[in-house]
C-alpha cells in the first residue's frame, strides 16, 4: 500500500504527466533525484544480514532499500517544511557532527603519517614529542598494579 502511494506521488509529481528521468537516476522525489550511484551505496551499506535474509531476492533487497530512501527524503521534506532545520537544537546538533566529523578526519591523517614514518607496517611505539622514550605494556601494568587498576591486556597481546 505504501509503495501505491509513492507511486502515486511520484507520477502526481509531474502534473500528470509523466517525465522521463535522467539516465544516472533511479527514482525522482519531488525535486530530489535519487542517482544510481547514491543508491548502490544505500545498497552497499544494508546489512548483509538483510541483503542475506532468507526469502528476498536481490530484486526485493533493491525494491526494499529503495523505498526507504524514497521514504526518508519524503521525511526530510516534511522536516523542512516544519522548519526543523531552522531550531536551535537541531543547528547545534548539527556543529557538532561536523565537529567529530572534523576530528575524525584529522587523526586518520595524523594515524596514517605515523603509520608511514614507521614504515607503513605494525605501528612501532615512538615517544610522544617531549617525552624520554615510548610507555610499553609493562610500564601500563606497573603503573596499573600500583594504583590498584585492573588492566585488560587485548588477546593479541598476550604471549602465547
Amino acid at each position: 500500500m505504501r509503495r501505491l502511494l509513492v507511486i502515486a506521488m511520484l507520477l502526481c509529481a509531474g502534473c500528470g504527466q509523466p517525465q522521463a528521468l535522467p539516465k544516472d537516476v533511479v527514482a525522482r522525489v519531488n525535486n530530489y533525484m535519487i542517482t544510481a550511484d547514491e543508491f548502490r551505496r544505500a545498497l552497499d551499506a544494508a546489512p548483509a544480514g538483510f541483503r542475506n535474509y532468507p526469502g528476498l531476492t536481490p530484486a526485493m533487497v533493491k525494491e526494499k532499500v529503495l523505498d526507504e530512501m524514497i521514504a526518508n527524503q519524503l521525511l526530510l521534506e516534511e522536516a523542512q517544511k516544519l522548519n526543523f532545520d531552522k531550531q536551535s537544537e537541531f543547528l547545534a546538533e548539527v556543529e557538532g557532527y561536523w565537529r567529530q566529523a572534523l576530528l575524525k578526519a584529522v587523526i586518520q591523517k595524523r594515524n596514517k603519517q605515523i603509520m608511514d614514518a614507521a614504515g607503513g607496517g605494525a605501528a612501532k611505539r615512538q615517544p610522544m614529542p617531549g617525552a624520554e622514550r615510548a610507555v610499553g605494556d609493562r610500564d601500563v601494568r606497573g603503573y596499573a598494579a600500583s594504583s590498584n587498576l585492573d588492566v585488560v591486556v587485548p588477546v593479541a597481546d598476550r604471549a602465547v
